[in-house]
């Protein structure tokens, strides 16, 4: 009987630790998502020619497929005007996981 509590203890801990383990390999791949999503997005900004950007804001949800199903990553894009040859251009990529926000920015410098 005391070997069964004993080994009930073990295997209760081991399925914890399994637990969070799948928990933070979920976190990290939607990470992973959202760092490509950022990435792409802020391509597409640098394509636009630099008198196009001014001072702007945009934001769009772009869904990826995880899993079995689809998750929407919201997406604002701004720019603001460093000089007048260069501009910051900022991509907030957020997501929700587990009833957490979490958020991944990709930033650069854009000039003439």
């Amino acid at each position: 009987m005391v070997a069964m509590v004993i080994l009930m203890v073990g295997m209760l801990g081991l399925l914890a630790t399994i637990d969070l383990s799948m928990q933070q390999t979920s976190q990290d791949q939607l990470r992973e998502l959202a760092i490509g999503v950022g990435e792409e997005q802020m391509r597409n900004m640098q394509a636009v020619p630099f008198d196009s950007l001014a001072v702007f804001t945009n934001a769009t949800t772009v869904p990826r497929s995880y899993r079995n199903g689809t998750v929407g990553f919201t997406t604002a894009r701004t720019s603001s005007l460093l000089g007048a040859d260069s501009a910051e251009l900022t991509i907030t990529v957020a997501w929700k996981h587990r009833g957490v926000n979490q958020q991944h920015q990709v930033r650069t410098v854009k000039s003439r």
